[in-house]
């Protein structure tokens, strides 16, 4: 279905994924894009696909709207399309590796550990399955993350040996070999994002990198003690259904 296909746009901005969240991310991607649907209908528009890529998408755009209070992509600066980038990666980093997504790897953990030689016991294990290889940009700037899945960035010099343009790749590649251009393809650390922007004054394209796996900031613990208590009320309004249920 085209409805599911990528890049998703909204704006100026786009958003491309590589890669799949845990059933807890996505349950929660749900519930947050329906909120800022009913906060900003006019703005963030509901999900017209099926995947979990689209949903990140409108996560981060009603952030965005909440936090600065516009989806004007020249109103919002750097730092503040940074700091939603980052925190997104964050909070669903955190989410795939809640006790859904362990079960779904030890649930396959035999199937896995025969063909690749893995121990998936090992929960530093875990993670691997799930993929956060974003990529948004409002055309004038880009942010790229990579988790568990390759990435690779390289600049395309002008004639005075300054980046005037910018490639990435999942995978590493060359130009023909009737050109002599050879092009130095940098890696991305895993757990890693990295902002890409033009400098208008010195006409480069200039390149920072951050890491985001387990940041321990006083607003993510602050949004994990809330989750933690959400999902024990969500537990005990299960269990209470269940024995609801069973008198009847």
């Amino acid at each position: 279905d085209l409805k599911d296909s990528h890049p998703f746009t909204l704006g100026n901005f786009a958003f491309m994924h590589n890669g799949t969240l845990s059933p807890a991310a996505v349950h929660w991607l749900n519930r947050q894009v329906e909120r800022y649907h009913q906060r900003f209908p006019n703005e963030i528009p509901k999900p017209q696909s099926q995947t979990d890529s689209e949903r990140v998408f409108l996560y981060m755009m009603g952030r965005l709207r909440e936090k600065c209070g516009t989806l004007d992509h020249e109103k919002i600066s750097t730092p503040q399309l940074e700091a939603v980038f980052q925190e997104t990666l964050q909070r669903l980093d955190w989410l795939n590796q809640r006790q859904q997504g362990n079960q779904l790897v030890l649930k396959i953990g035999p199937y896995l550990k025969n063909s690749t030689g893995l121990d998936v016991q090992d929960p530093s294990r875990y993670r691997f399955l799930y993929g956060m290889n974003f990529f948004l940009s409002d055309g004038n700037r880009i942010l790229l993350s990579r988790s568990n899945r390759p990435i690779h960035i390289t600049g395309i010099p002008d004639e005075n040996g300054r980046a005037k343009a910018v490639l990435i790749s999942s995978y590493p590649i060359q130009p023909q070999e009737d050109t002599k251009t050879f092009l130095k393809w940098w890696n991305l650390p895993n757990n890693h994002y990295c902002v890409v922007e033009r400098n208008n004054n010195r006409k480069t394209i200039e390149y920072r990198m951050d890491s985001f796996y387990q940041k321990d900031t006083p607003d993510m613990r602050q949004w994990k003690a809330a989750m933690k208590v959400r999902s024990t009320i969500e537990r005990v309004g299960q269990l209470f259904t269940s024995s609801e249920k069973a008198k009847g």
